[in-house]
């Protein structure tokens, strides 16, 4: 296969990756907004703004770090990938415990059991993450 074959590949598969992603959000924000009143559906924002900031934590670059490693090792993947599953139970088990905090610095008592739910996608982002 030809090294621009290859280049145009990488950029179609890129593409798709990227844009079906953001097609699934932009569907899924689309049935929420259907489905939830517009507090329920603030709620729900909010609690997507803690997921995102806990992710931050969560990815601490070992997927790109095994991408560019020139020898790749067994030991290297076990290692990105343990860690990172790791790193996901500590923020998951903070994100149920701390969901309380976080609702009332909100000031929505009513955000504890979403956080709580969605404090499980992290742990499901960490197996993810380095497969």
């Amino acid at each position: 296969m030809s090294f621009q074959r290859k280049v145009l590949q990488a950029a179609i598969w890129t593409a798709v990756q990227n844009w079906g992603g953001q097609f699934g959000s932009l569907l899924v924000f689309f049935v929420l907004a259907r489905l939830l009143g517009p507090e329920d559906f603030g709620l729900v924002a909010l609690a997507n703004v803690f997921l995102a900031f806990v992710h931050i934590f969560l990815n601490q670059g070992f997927p790109q770090a095994l991408v560019q490693r020139e020898n790749l090792e067994p030991e290297h993947i076990d290692t990105a990938f343990w860690t990172n599953l790791v790193c996901g139970c500590i923020l998951t088990i903070a994100g149920i415990a701390f969901a309380p905090l976080v609702a009332q610095w909100f000031d929505r008592p009513a955000l504890v059991p979403i956080l709580r739910c969605f404090s499980g996608l992290i742990l499901i982002n960490s197996l993810t993450d380095v497969q």
